[in-house]
């Protein structure tokens, strides 16, 4: 019989200052994600019910409805999320909706050459953290709008080498801490949440 592999969660909330009404009104009960669509939801963790999307295609710079959105973080000092709209590695298209104008902006295009499947914002703001399929580990500078291909040769705080479970567990999330640690949650249909 074979051991199932046990389930290790990481739930993120992320906050904005209370003037801004629509992000984070609700920290304890509310988490943020993408729909079928591509727009932003807020998820309610008690009764993962979700409710009304926070964009819509009226919003300026709207990037178009997909069914293959992914990977979304939020810097929290501008009230913005950082994602990729749309993940195929042909059309890939990254972009930011700030919350307080209802503004999309298309970004820099990525050197991922595949999809993309993690992605987070780190904890000052500054940046963004994707991890690819393949597990090419990326960084984009908020600032200069500009993408670091890192590298896919990623080992953990023992020296193993990451990169055929990241092969083999080609979805999953990821988060940075506030000590700037990198935490990922690698997973596929039949292995849910090995952190690395």
């Amino acid at each position: 019989m074979k051991a199932k592999t046990p389930l290790f969660g990481i739930i993120l909330v992320f906050c904005v200052e209370s003037r801004v009404a629509q992000v984070c009104s609700d920290p304890l009960n509310i988490i943020y994600g993408l729909d079928g669509k591509g727009n932003i939801v807020p998820i309610n963790v008690n009764t993962s019910s979700v409710g009304a999307a926070l964009t819509s295609s009226g919003d300026p710079g709207y990037p178009g409805s997909t069914s293959n959105s992914n990977s979304i973080g939020l810097a929290i000092q501008t009230s913005t999320f950082y994602y990729f709209q749309n993940n195929s590695s042909a059309t890939q298209k990254f972009v930011s909706f700030n919350t307080i104008t209802n503004t999309y902006t298309t970004l820099a295009n990525s050197p991922i050459s595949g999809s993309d499947v993690r992605g987070c914002v780190t904890a000052d703001g500054t940046g963004y953290h994707c991890l690819d399929a393949s597990g090419t580990l990326c960084y984009y500078n908020i600032g200069s709008n500009s993408w670091v291909k890192i590298g896919s040769n990623l080992v953990n705080q023992f020296g193993t080498n990451l990169s055929s479970t990241f092969t083999s567990l080609n979805t999953g999330d990821m988060a940075i801490d506030g000590l700037g640690r990198l935490w990922i949650v690698a997973a596929n249909s039949s292995n849910w949440g090995s952190i690395c």
